[in-house]
């Protein structure tokens, strides 16, 4: 009899334990920003350009129907990693005063206006706003381009760009 509930508790711990290392796989791709682009396995590739601006427009709508972002609401944004894996970018909306910080601008050598984005996710890192894990160094340089411009786009005017995303 004991033998039996002997096996029966095994059982049960390893499958305690193989949940315990499931949730902890999860958990760590939560904090990395990692999505599942594959619920169900299917034949069919998935097209990762436009799953991420699906997400994106997503996000959009969602802020659009927030009608006013204040100091720290939730901002998200979709970007493929170096290892072709979607990743969520979440950060919380910063005070005005570091708005100001992220918006210096300086000109090139050629006259152009450009935006030091590296400093702005410096000041974000270092303002522990970002929710998950951040590196820019794990993302192509046209989608950092693509995060940098969301990013300045909203920072800049908060309610200009939910009028642009209005007007789509």
């Amino acid at each position: 009899m004991e033998k039996r509930n002997l096996k029966a508790n095994n059982f049960d711990k390893d499958n305690e334990i193989k949940k315990i290392q499931e949730d902890y796989l999860q958990e760590i791709k939560n904090d990395s920003g990692i999505i599942d682009s594959l619920i169900q396995p299917t034949e069919e590739p998935v097209n990762l350009e436009l799953l991420a601006k699906e997400k994106n427009l997503q996000e959009a709508l969602r802020l659009k129907n927030e009608t006013k972002i204040k100091q720290g609401d939730r901002i998200n944004y979709f970007m493929i990693d170096l290892d072709e894996r979607l990743r969520e970018i979440s950060f919380k909306f910063p005070a005005t005063k570091l708005i100001i910080e992220l918006s210096e601008y300086g000109i090139s050598s050629d006259g152009r206006l450009f935006l030091d984005l590296t400093k702005s996710v410096d000041l974000l890192i270092k303002n522990n706003l970002f929710i998950n894990k951040f590196d820019i160094d794990e993302f192509y340089q046209d989608q950092i381009e693509g995060f940098g411009g969301f990013l300045i786009g909203l920072l800049r005017n908060p309610r200009k760009f939910i009028q642009d995303i209005s007007e789509r």
